[in-house]
């Protein structure tokens, strides 16, 4: 008889756990508390909009993307050349991306220029330089326009505001996958969880929303899980691919992961009816942790003629988002779209949105998959093992869950 799984959660992570233990013969259920699969990759379709929660890129060298490719799931873009701009001191700059824009960028000088040039060449040579991030880039000696550039290429790759906790071989890592390329998914990231959810029945798991686990205890024979409804289920083993904080109320530990660093942002997502005059593609702040991209540019996600845009503000992990948190994100878009009120269609506001529950810091390692004391529990998720960043480290977290799990049982 195929030993029996649960899967608490239906994120990125639990979907791609379920399909790996599936096709390997296990007997699956996968539990989510929502009524709807997809955790943070969900999708709001309204009026012919696909709006992500906040912005999101496919990391074309990622760990998720080779998942994907991996089990199947069809995933699609509108590739092509898009403005993209620097904004520095409340000014616009083009931000170089090859060797014409470096030369002809206002935003630095001659000397600027030749400095980035070594950094980005530094950045490519580098092993695993010890200490975090903001210590290797400190210790490069750049000048200040060219430091606070390699600061925004780290958070735009990380979305995250931390040089100062990641490791240096980490995020340096991470800059580099960037740089291989980003993909703008069309229809939004819900097609990739629906993609996974379809795979994933096909290898044979069931799939149980509005199936809210409450609790695990030990049974004679492996594990139960308690669901709110009062409901108790029985499995050989059990992968917890949830948040953080709900994972160890399940385990009965309560604070256990509060130690984590989440990185939070503010974001602002509009829908627009038509592309206003004198827009840009892409805005990448320089100075302050902003960003600002239309996906629609390179990616199907509107009727004819709209517009799909994300703005972010990068929270360091223990900033609260202060009282202009709105006011700040609606400035960006004025910048970069200048008329936007006038042709809004919907607009979303996530403030203090979790990016990703954990990064890797040089002080709180995130947890390993395999929980100490508990045979047969696992975890899965953004905030687990060592590899990786973001949806990467899902994917990574969820294929080694599910091995390890498949391991104890033999």
């Amino acid at each position: 008889m195929a030993s029996s799984i649960l899967v608490i959660g239906a994120g990125i992570a639990g979907l791609i756990a379920a399909h790996d233990l599936a096709a390997a013969g296990a007997s699956v259920t996968v539990l989510e508390a929502a009524a709807r699969p997809g955790g943070r990759a969900q999708t709001r379709r309204e009026e012919g909009y696909a709006i992500n929660q906040g912005p999101h890129a496919l990391y074309l060298r990622g760990a998720f993307r080779q998942a994907l490719d991996r089990i199947g799931v069809a995933y699609a873009g509108e590739p092509r050349e898009i403005q993209r701009k620097a904004l520095r001191s409340g000014k616009l700059h083009t931000l170089p991306s090859g060797a014409a824009s470096l030369m002809t960028t206002s935003l630095f000088d001659i000397a600027d220029k030749a400095g980035f040039v070594s950094v980005m060449a530094k950045l490519n040579e580098a092993g695993t330089p010890p200490g975090s991030f903001a210590n290797w880039a400190d210790a490069q000696r750049l000048r200040p326009r060219v430091r606070g550039a390699l600061s925004a290429l780290l958070r735009l790759s990380s979305y995250a505001h931390a040089e100062g906790e990641v490791p240096a071989a980490e995020a340096i890592a991470q800059i580099r996958l960037a740089l291989g390329g980003t993909l703008y998914v069309n229809e939004g990231w819900q097609t990739l969880a629906d993609g996974l959810l379809e795979k994933a029945e096909a290898a044979g798991a069931a799939i149980r929303t509005c199936a809210a686990a409450k609790a695990l205890t030990r049974a004679a024979s492996g594990w139960s899980v308690h669901l709110a409804a009062g409901e108790t289920l029985h499995a050989a083993g059990v992968i917890l691919a949830c948040p953080p904080d709900a994972a160890a109320a399940l385990i009965g530990a309560p604070g256990r992961f509060a130690n984590l660093r989440t990185c939070r942002a503010n974001t602002l997502d509009l829908a627009l009816r038509r592309r206003p005059e004198g827009s840009h593609d892409f805005v990448l702040g320089i100075d302050r942790p902003l960003y600002a991209s239309v996906h629609s540019a390179t990616a199907r996600l509107t009727p004819p003629g709209g517009v799909l845009a994300h703005f972010a503000r990068y929270l360091a992990p223990d900033e609260a988002p202060g009282p202009e948190a709105t006011e700040e994100l609606e400035s960006l878009a004025d910048l970069t779209l200048p008329g936007w009120r006038d042709h809004v269609v919907r607009r979303q506001r996530l403030i203090a949105m979790p990016v990703v529950y954990a990064l890797p810091t040089l002080a709180v390692p995130r947890p390993d998959v395999d929980v100490p004391g508990m045979p047969g529990v696992c975890l899965a998720g953004d905030w687990v093992g060592r590899d990786a960043m973001l949806s990467d480290t899902a994917a990574v977290s969820a294929q080694n869950a599910a091995r390890s799990l498949l391991n104890y049982l033999g």
